[in-house]
């Protein structure tokens, strides 16, 4: 079954996309603030160590309104999979090859591992002052945001 999609309770993964239901809780311009609940969904994610829902066990995601959802209407949010794993890649695999790389050449050039060690955490504070400086780029390149796709409930209180 090859691309099928394996669906849970409030998500749903396929080869190219995730899904998550949550409640509008903020509108500002085009984007949404939506608040999901991260009871079962969080069990099945791989990243669930790095977040930190709040005392209620709630999260939130801002994303792009294409669905026109009013506050409090319940949404279908749609998070494009490669965004994930580009993060994940930019967290977590090259801070550790920036590590080793710059380690080795400082170790090669100076033959002083104590001086290669700081070298390496350097490279480190380097690579993720870059990070910050280019996250403002990132964060405005739509095609990295979530999307409200799919207005599943409006609410009938407004």
């Amino acid at each position: 079954m090859r691309g099928a999609a394996v669906s849970t309770a409030a998500v749903s993964y396929s080869k190219h996309d995730m899904e998550e239901v949550g409640r509008v809780v903020e509108v500002s311009g085009d984007t949404v603030k939506v608040e999901l609940d991260g009871s079962e969904k969080c069990g099945h994610c791989g990243a669930k160590i790095l977040c930190h829902p709040n005392s209620n066990n709630k999260m939130y995601i801002e994303a792009i309104n294409k669905a026109e959802a009013k506050l409090g209407d319940k949404v279908k949010i749609e998070i494009v999979s490669g965004t994930s794993i580009f993060a994940t890649f930019l967290l977590f695999i090259v801070p550790i090859i920036v590590f080793i790389v710059v380690f080795v050449t400082a170790n090669i050039l100076t033959r002083n591992e104590n001086f290669a060690v700081l070298s390496g955490f350097g490279g480190l504070v380097l690579f993720f002052l870059f990070l910050i400086r280019i996250n403002h780029k990132i964060a405005r390149n739509r095609k990295f945001c979530p999307v409200a796709k799919e207005i599943i409930e409006r609410n009938k209180l407004l």
